[in-house]
């Protein structure tokens, strides 16, 4: 039974019932057979709408009827009205199942109810369509006397209600290169659904679609299924799960309120097997002895999608025919557990062929296997705990875990996953990084650096305990294999131990070892990745797959801010959002006004921190904290608002705090403090909050906000933020199809030289924190002096949008420099322009710079201008700051020729500079970007000891 069982939906006076029946059918003595009948129901004569569905089960054929699905194919002759054909072994190429279901039913099934406000379109007006109704007959003791009148029973009405309703369906394409090995208790297959083929579904559909119910289906060997769904690189909550499927029952999961699925989502159909008993492979296929991993999913409105699908393509194996699946099955000794454990890398890192179909329309793609960067955590039960009498005496080694305990005092901590289990400790200096591993195994643990989350290429270390006896190799991969020892071994354990709850390795190696095996340690975010196994391999040959023992985890492991001693008088402050109900809105930039005259006297923020409430870690996206002019003092704790609607209250450009998803506390160093409540200060202070809620969920009511702590005992310096950054809006344009695409924002030197001359000595730049979206890949920010470009203040290759924190500096900015912003992005996956904006589907490219003495500047903005896109003559230089979103959709972005002369404006044509201060004013000024060019070039020194 399901806890998500189908509603009952009162029917219209005006319902009108058709059974689609197989008449009379003699069920050929084979033990698997797909029937399918061709019925017309034009007869209708206007449109009418399915609002409910039941399966007609002939008494005593309940266990032959396995699964029915009702079909809708064009092309098909009406002569053919009342045929039966087998229905994938028809030499007649309009006698066939085709790819638009409309109705699904599986053994163990009941009625469907769609719910009132939808239901699914027939007999519309020019719609010739034929319906074909496929009948799985399972009949494993070959019997010769089944005659059959199974089959579905349609409720329609003529009162259409307000959405037309449709299927699709997702996972593994049923054909042979599903395989699953003999021999195995848990083997995963999965196929999934591109956001290509996604976004061609829901192009018209804005707000996205309605999923209403699921029905996942698999075979005999499946003991688990769910339907996984990926929003802009994070994984939801799932559509569906099963974690005890139950072949001989196969129902509706249907939901108290719809679920969204939005353009640009993915979704992922994930299947486990118990092949344990089978002695040979079992591929995937028609039969009941085959197998299926396959979700369908109800939804409105409907749109032109019906299939969505994928299927392996194990490019990592040589075999002799690409289009078998027992071909490629043929090279493997499934007898050894080695190779099935090689073979169920191979499968869970394989690229796919992913293939769609809607408005008979098909399309595909070779895509590597859909990894979400940020995978689902089921959240704790709230179920309170209580005690009771245990039924049996504990052993007394089975005591519980504790909090690791390092063998030194390190600077910084992680917990890689979300349960704890994997910690990570490490210091470093200049040359050496020394990590220490704690993790809940008595088995061997994997530890890596990425460059790109994947498994390879990846420096690599394992190690495991065993009988007291460290083992420990340092390793890389070249594939989706075991790691091979590198050649040189430049990770040196120093230490490593198990008890009875966790196994420890301490290692230390150089950031730069010199050696093209070993990941080269910088400023960039690592990747880091993860793993473990409960046993200890038999040997450092054989160590087997790692399994869902796994993460990745993105870090910053040589610019963290290390925590300095606070004044014993801080005292903390903290400002919430005071349960605020966030809009059903896939974006919302929520502000609140607070006041902090109370303090009476200056005071030093020397720490800030967000407080997120618990379950909300994914809606709340970054927070900025303002100190703003003008503000009315009636705002002070009233109600949100929206941030951007009204001028007299939206956010300024004065950053107090700020912070974004990933990010963790800022402490000021021990000589510098953000000023507050300085003598005859009446300004306000903005917290601006942008929720991310792709879903549009309507349940959120949320508390969190900023902690701030603040010290009366001055330190030696005011600290303050200048911004340099892109101006938020359509003038960032960044073209479709790109994996390298450029936006650049200048603090120029006449800005910088006007502000920073009464420093002689500069001002000390003490941290960076650096700030895009989705598309962005890298952010560099440079810093040139007399023409001669420096060591950047902060550079970073490998961005991760989910992981931004703040980065430590220790460098001067003089008067007279210069500040160039350069983000890159990759657009490949997309099919229109991506503008600049404030929704996480725009784009932004921004750096705050924070540093000590405060000087009056608080950022810089740029603003291109396109001057060789404007058709019209420019009487006023304001003219072209009109946006040209209209002309720039109108291009042809599939022309290189429309790309690089976007490119050769933004390199060539003139810029728009913004600069505001302290008095709450903006100054602007033209330039061109080769004037903010060095002369010379930065250009990364050599490690000396890496000369051969």
């Amino acid at each position: 039974m399901l806890l998500s069982e189908p509603v009952k939906v009162a029917l219209p006076a005006d319902i009108t019932t058709r059974d689609l029946l197989n008449k009379r059918f003699l069920v050929p003595d084979v033990d698997t057979f797909y029937l399918c009948r061709v019925f017309d129901v034009s007869d209708l004569g206007k449109k009418h709408h399915l609002i409910k569905y039941e399966p007609v089960i002939q008494k005593g054929h309940e266990g032959l009827v396995h699964h029915m699905l009702l079909h809708k194919c064009s092309g098909v002759d009406r002569k053919y009205v009342g045929v039966n054909f087998d229905c994938y072994h028809s030499h007649n190429d309009q006698l066939r199942a085709c790819s638009s279901t409309i109705v699904s039913w599986a053994v163990g099934g009941g009625e469907f109810y769609y719910p009132p406000e939808a239901g699914l379109p027939l007999g519309e007006v020019g719609d010739n369509d034929l319906l074909i109704l496929e009948t799985h007959y399972n009949n494993p003791g070959v019997r010769n006397d089944f005659v059959d009148n199974s089959g579905v029973r349609l409720h329609l009405t003529p009162t259409l209600r307000q959405y037309d309703a449709g299927i699709l369906y997702s996972g593994v394409g049923v054909q042979d290169l599903q395989i699953i090995p003999p021999f195995d208790k848990e083997f995963e297959s999965s196929g999934f659904c591109t956001a290509e083929c996604l976004n061609k579904g829901l192009a018209a559909f804005p707000d996205g679609v309605n999923i209403i119910a699921v029905l996942l289906h698999g075979h005999l060997l499946t003991r688990k299924i769910r339907t996984r769904l990926i929003r802009n690189g994070t994984e939801l909550e799932p559509l569906a799960v099963d974690d005890n499927y139950d072949f001989n029952f196969q129902d509706f999961r249907t939901f108290p309120k719809p679920r969204k699925l939005m353009s640009g989502d993915s979704l992922i159909v994930q299947c486990s097997y118990d092949s344990s008993k089978q002695t040979n492979v079992t591929y995937g296929g028609l039969a009941t002895t085959d197998e299926m991993c396959l979700s369908f999913m109800i939804y409105y409105p409907r749109m032109p999608l019906e299939m969505c699908e994928s299927i392996p393509m194990y490019n990592m194996v040589p075999r002799a025919e690409s289009s078998s699946g027992r071909a490629v099955a043929a090279q493997f000794d499934f007898t050894s557990q080695s190779v099935r454990n090689h073979f169920k890398m191979l499968t869970s890192t394989t690229n796919h062929w992913a293939q769609c179909i809607g408005d008979n329309k098909y399309s595909h793609q070779v895509l590597p296997m859909l990894v979400p960067k940020v995978p689902y955590v089921e959240p704790p039960s709230t179920c309170s705990k209580t005690s009771s009498q245990p039924l049996t005496t504990p052993s007394p080694k089975s005591h519980p875990c504790q909090s690791p305990t390092p063998s030194e005092d390190f600077d910084f901590k992680e917990k890689l996953d979300s349960e704890g289990k994997y910690v990570l400790f490490w210091n470093n200096n200049k040359t050496h990084i020394t990590f220490e591993i704690h993790v809940e195994t008595k088995g061997y643990i994997g530890f890596g650096l990425s460059p790109n989350g994947k498994m390879y290429p990846a420096d690599v270390i394992v190690g495991w305990v065993k009988d007291g006896v460290p083992h420990f190799k340092d390793r890389h991969t070249t594939g989706h294999s075991q790691p091979l020892v590198d050649a040189s071994q430049d990770w040196h354990l120093l230490y490593a131990r198990e008890d009875h709850c966790r196994t420890v390795m301490k290692v230390v190696r150089k950031l730069d070892t010199c050696d093209d095996q070993d990941y080269k340690i910088t400023d960039d975010t690592v990747k880091i990745i993860y793993s473990y196994h409960p046993h200890d391999p038999v040997s450092d040959d054989v160590i087997p797959y790692h399994g869902a023992h796994r993460g990745i985890r993105s870090l910053l492991l040589l610019s963290k801010i290390s925590p300095p001693t606070l004044e014993t008088d801080a005292v903390t402050i903290d400002i919430l959002n005071n349960h605020y109900h966030v809009p059903a809105a896939d974006t919302t930039y929520s502000c609140r006004v607070f006041d902090l005259s109370y303090l009476q006297k200056k005071h030093h923020l020397v720490k800030f921190e967000v407080v997120v409430e618990k379950g909300h870690d994914v809606l709340v996206h970054h927070m900025v904290l303002y100190k703003c002019p003008g503000l009315s003092r009636d705002l002070i704790n009233s109600p949100n608002y929206i941030c951007h609607e009204d001028k007299s209250k939206e956010p300024c450009s004065k950053i107090v705090a700020l912070w974004a998803v990933g990010g963790e506390a800022f402490y000021f160093p021990e000589e510098a403090g953000f000023p507050v409540a300085e003598p005859g200060d009446t300004e306000l202070y903005i917290m601006e909050t942008h929720y991310n809620n792709p879903e549009r969920r309507a349940d959120f009511v949320d508390n969190s906000g900023f902690r701030l702590t603040v010290t009366p005992t001055l330190r030696a310096h005011d600290a303050a933020i200048i911004s340099v950054q892109s101006a938020v809006d359509k003038s960032q344009v960044i073209p479709p199809h790109q994996p390298n695409f450029v936006t650049t924002a200048y603090c120029n030197q006449s800005t910088l030289q006007q502000y920073l001359q009464e420093f002689p000595n500069g001002v000390k730049v003490i941290g960076v924190q650096q700030h895009a979206h989705l598309l962005g890949k890298a952010i560099k920010t440079r810093l040139i002096r007399g023409g001669v470009e420096q060591k950047p203040l902060a550079d970073d290759r490998y961005y991760d949008f989910n992981y931004q924190d703040f980065r430590r500096a220790n460098r001067t900015l003089k008067a007279g420099d210069s500040i160039i912003v350069e983000c890159t992005y990759d657009s490949t996956g997309r099919d229109n322009i991506t503008y600049g904006g404030y929704s996480t589907h725009e784009e932004m490219c921004i750096s705050f710079i924070f540093y000590y003495p405060r000087s009056r500047l608080l950022n810089c903005q740029t603003k291109p201008l396109y001057d060789r896109f404007h058709t019209e003559t420019k009487t006023h230089w304001w003219s072209y700051l009109s946006p040209l979103n209209g002309t720039f959709d109108a291009l042809d972005w599939t022309k290189p020729s429309v790309v690089q002369k976007l490119k050769d404006s933004l390199q060539h044509d003139s810029f728009f500079y913004i600069y505001g201060h302290d008095s709450a004013q903006y100054n602007y000024t033209f330039g061109y970007p080769k004037d903010m060019l060095p002369t010379v070039p930065y250009t990364e020194p050599t490690n000396a000891n890496c000369v051969v």
